[in-house]
């Protein structure tokens, strides 16, 4: 029996819950073409994943992944806290992936994955927010799968909608970022609260 097939038998909980996971094993859980080089470039580490979520959670019962990817920050999230967890995500496949995933775990009770570009998206029930570089595909003009066309030209209207996001809020907010490198943060009105791994992860929050 395959590594994949063995996880599938397993709960997520117990998967990570040997904090010296590598992201190569924890990635059995994805097929094959959203392992590797692809995850070691686009997706968060697990023990990023599992601080993120307990940071967001000490504050926020309502989390959003804003480009969340295969749902691996999100089925984390939902394996190891109490919150609950929506991956908003452009490609198709990657959305079917997540959920399959999540329903296979049985996290699909706490866990969940919309198929939206996120200038569509409804982001008003959210108290917490997860961010990791969801356009970086833009900026380097190097898609992840063909589903998508890139542009250098979207990276600024991205950025534009998603500070917007932050700076119109009316509600007590949590956001965590990783190795952030765009300007989506209003440090006029988020403060910084917590750094983590060489001040790559951090938390801001507006109240």
């Amino acid at each position: 029996m395959g590594v994949s097939q063995l996880y599938l038998q397993m709960p997520l909980f117990e998967i990570i819950s040997d904090i010296s996971i590598s992201d190569s094993k924890f990635d059995q859980v994805f097929s094959e073409k959203l392992r590797g080089s692809t995850s070691y470039h686009h997706w968060t580490p697990v023990e990023v994943c599992v601080k993120a979520s307990a940071w967001l959670s000490e504050f926020s019962n309502s989390i959003c992944d804003i480009g969340s990817g295969p749902g691996k920050f999100c089925l984390i999230g939902g394996a190891t806290t109490a919150a609950h967890y929506t991956g908003i995500e452009y490609r198709s496949s990657f959305v079917r992936e997540a959920t399959t995933i999540a329903q296979k775990y049985v996290l699909d009770d706490r866990v969940e994955f919309l198929c939206e570009d996120i200038v569509n998206a409804d982001f008003e029930s959210f108290d917490g927010f997860y961010f990791y570089n969801p356009y970086l595909e833009h900026l380097y003009n190097k898609a992840i799968t063909p589903e998508i066309e890139v542009s250098k030209q979207k990276v600024s209207a991205y950025n534009r909608f998603v500070r917007g996001i932050f700076e119109n809020v009316d509600r007590p907010v949590s956001l965590v970022t990783y190795d952030n490198l765009f300007s989506v943060i209003p440090l006029d009105e988020f403060e910084l609260k917590r750094t983590a791994f060489d001040e790559k992860l951090c938390l801001y929050q507006n109240f």
